[in-house]
């Protein structure tokens, strides 16, 4: 996965009943990111449902876990934040080639994540924002 981590094609923040799973040292460094127990949840539900998804990956830099679901040269990109009780999952269709491959692969996934944040009873509250509004958003800030 890329170190440097584009924008979002979509992105939804939501509440979770799930326990803040950050690993710390001895030293109190965090080692591994909070939303690990999220990743693989969201990650089992998918291959469960027939993809093809990379093992999640934390990613220490960014304080979040990714992984990738691939469909022939389509690729989206799902990035999992949890910081104490709030969520945050964003999704970003990647490829050079089949545009309309990669738009249907994100559509399934996002339809995929819909269904389970909005019909699992440990997520609450859940709001999307398609790309457009993110931009517009940042387009107004300061």
């Amino acid at each position: 996965m890329s170190p440097n981590k584009p924008g979002f094609d979509c992105f939804a923040s939501f509440l979770t009943s799930l326990p803040e799973d950050a690993q710390m040292n001895e030293g109190g460094e965090c080692i591994a990111p909070a939303g690990k127990a999220l990743a693989c949840i969201l990650r089992e539900r998918l291959v469960s449902a027939g993809l093809t998804v990379t093992p999640a990956e934390d990613d220490l830099e960014h304080f979040l876990w990714e992984f990738a679901i691939a469909r022939g040269k389509a690729r989206v990109a799902c990035r999992i934040y949890h910081f104490e009780d709030c969520c945050f999952v964003g999704t970003e269709a990647r490829g050079l080639f089949a545009r309309r491959q990669r738009r249907e692969l994100h559509e399934e996934v996002l339809s995929m994540l819909r269904s389970v944040l909005e019909s699992d009873e440990r997520f609450s509250h859940v709001r999307w924002a398609p790309s457009l509004y993110l931009a517009q958003q940042n387009r107004h800030r300061p």
